[in-house]
C-alpha cells in the first residue's frame, strides 16, 4: 500500500506530466515555465524513487531561471 506522501508525490508528478504534454510548441530554450516544469518533473521523480527506497529527504523546489 502506498503512503500518503507517495500518493501525493505521484499525483503531482502526473499533473506536471500532463502540463508538459499539453505545453504549446515550439518551446523556446529559455522558457522559464517549461524549464521549471522539467526541473520539477525530475525532482519529483527522484523523490518518488526515494520514497519507494525508504529515503525521506527531499531537495528544495528549484527557482525558475532568469534568462
Amino acid at each position: 500500500m502506498a503512503s500518503q506522501t507517495e500518493q501525493t508525490t505521484l499525483q503531482t508528478l502526473k499533473e506536471i506530466q500532463t502540463q508538459l504534454a499539453s505545453y504549446p510548441t515550439p518551446v523556446a530554450g529559455c522558457d522559464e515555465q517549461f524549464n521549471y516544469l522539467l526541473a520539477e518533473r525530475e525532482r519529483l521523480t527522484k523523490r518518488l524513487n526515494q520514497i519507494r527506497d525508504g529515503i525521506h529527504s527531499i531537495p528544495p523546489s528549484p527557482e525558475p531561471l532568469d534568462c
